[in-house]
């Protein structure tokens, strides 16, 4: 077992080559030989695409990128060495194609390590919950596991599953502890995961289903208001505030809703309703009462409202049958539509 005297903490740039090697010539020097490495340094800077800037990528990346390089490098005759990836770089993740690239990067560097013959383990983790950076931002923690589905691992969990591959001879592995069913409708939005929900048991989303018998029957304004009430939810959750507090009139942006929580909010509103957002509905003028509108439309047809929705611009999900179509259409686009013999 390690004791205090066997464990030491240097201070090192790892994305400096100089620094790196300063501190692995000291260990060289004044500790028994180097025998592994564990590359887990991690720098996030979220921002959607369209405002990443070289700053922002720099600050993701180059520790991921020219710290596992310069470790590569600079290391020799180790029995293991582990980089650190995130499941969020096959699950992609708004705002973090920073992070995500950074780590794509650690994974063709470990493949090219095996290829060469040296010890090379890539780890796709899911969120650790009870220690580290996720373990004390719990809002980026809660994001993740409602538009994932991703519940976290401890400690102990991660530690003795990297264990367990260092032991099996694993390259590249994703750890990760989901509520299937909710990744499954994150995953259904990409053809590249169909080989995982062919594996996964079909199960109506009871959220979806609950909301359509809460529904049915209501008059259209209090379906509204209901609408309303649940989308308010959903802005308040992001937020971290009561939804009571929110005016169902008032402009997202006036209260805080930036676009990367907008992005999050329209994940929120199709995982439970079942109904996709278009990216419009979420503009400078948006709120609670606009989305609320655009849910009842395209919720719609389900509640046997078909006649009364083909007078608007609605968003309609198209059923099971047309998955591998376009995706979303508009009544408009629907009513132009040719009709079947």
């Amino acid at each position: 077992s390690l004791t205090s005297r066997s464990t030491r903490c240097m201070a090192c740039d790892v994305a400096d080559p100089v620094s790196l090697q300063r501190v692995l010539r000291e260990v060289k020097e004044s500790m028994p030989p180097l025998r592994g490495v564990v590359h887990s340094a991690m720098v996030l800077d979220d921002r959607l695409v369209p405002d990443m800037d070289m700053e922002a990528l720099e600050a993701a990346m180059k520790p991921k990128i020219q710290g596992a390089w310069n470790l590569h490098q600079l290391t020799r005759e180790l029995d293991f060495f582990v980089l650190y990836s995130s499941v969020t770089t096959c699950l992609g993740n708004p705002g973090q194609a920073n992070y995500v690239a950074g780590n794509q990067y650690l994974e063709a560097l470990a493949q090219y390590r095996a290829t060469r013959g040296l010890p090379a383990t890539v780890v796709a983790w899911d969120a650790i919950a009870d220690s580290g950076y996720l373990a004390r931002n719990t809002a980026l923690r809660e994001s993740l596991s409602r538009r994932h589905g991703l519940q976290g691992l401890t400690t102990e969990q991660a530690l003795l599953t990297l264990e367990r591959l260092l032991e099996t001879g694993q390259t590249h592995a994703v750890v990760l502890n989901p509520n299937w069913q909710r990744l499954a409708r994150g995953m259904s939005r990409s053809s590249k995961f169909s080989w995982v929900l062919h594996n996964l048991p079909q199960e109506s989303g009871a959220d979806e289903v609950d909301i359509l018998d809460e529904l049915t029957g209501l008059e259209p304004a209090q379906q509204q208001k209901r609408l309303a009430e649940l989308v308010a939810d959903k802005v308040a959750d992001i937020l971290k505030i009561a939804g009571n507090k929110l005016r169902h009139d008032q402009p997202l942006h006036d209260v805080g809703i930036d676009s990367l929580m907008a992005m999050e909010l329209a994940t929120a509103i199709e995982n439970h309703f079942g109904v996709e957002i278009p990216l419009m509905a979420l503009a400078d003028n948006a709120t609670i009462e606009s989305l609320a509108r655009h849910l009842r439309e395209a919720l719609a047809p389900q509640l046997g409202e078909a006649g009364q929705s083909a007078a608007r611009d609605a968003v309609v999900v198209l059923p099971e049958q047309a998955a591998d179509a376009a995706g979303p259409i508009s009544a408009e686009q629907a009513r132009e539509l040719p009709k079947s013999s």
